[in-house]
């Protein structure tokens, strides 16, 4: 899986090119693993690379969640596809996530 990170201000992006499926999502797990063990819990998930989401990748996203709630901090997400977000809405992960239009708003929804 091909994964990008980066900061805006103090806010750690990770963005996914690749779709969130059993197949591939250990990569993700390990990034956001590896930023919560720097101590780094504000988390923005940039979605702009990612085309749907399976069962698993939603287990991830909520045992992340979880997990960054503990250390003080939140998993956001940005530029979420519409397939994607029906399926947050159907399964109610919409309910746990915030999810914004760009990284520029949800970096601001942190302050």
């Amino acid at each position: 899986m091909q994964i990008a990170t980066s900061k805006i201000g103090f806010i750690n992006v990770i963005a996914p090119h690749t779709p969130l499926i059993e197949a591939n999502i250990d990569s993700l797990g390990q990034s956001i693993k590896n930023h919560l063990n720097n101590g780094e819990a504000k988390i923005l998930l940039d979605f702009s690379g990612v085309s749907h989401i399976d069962s698993r990748g939603l287990e991830l996203l909520l045992d992340s969640f979880e997990e960054v709630k503990k250390l003080g901090g939140d998993i956001k997400l940005c530029n979420v596809n519409q397939l994607c977000t029906d399926i947050f809405i159907a399964t109610r992960m919409s309910s746990y996530l915030e999810i914004y239009k760009t990284p520029e708003e949800a970096a601001q929804s942190y302050l």
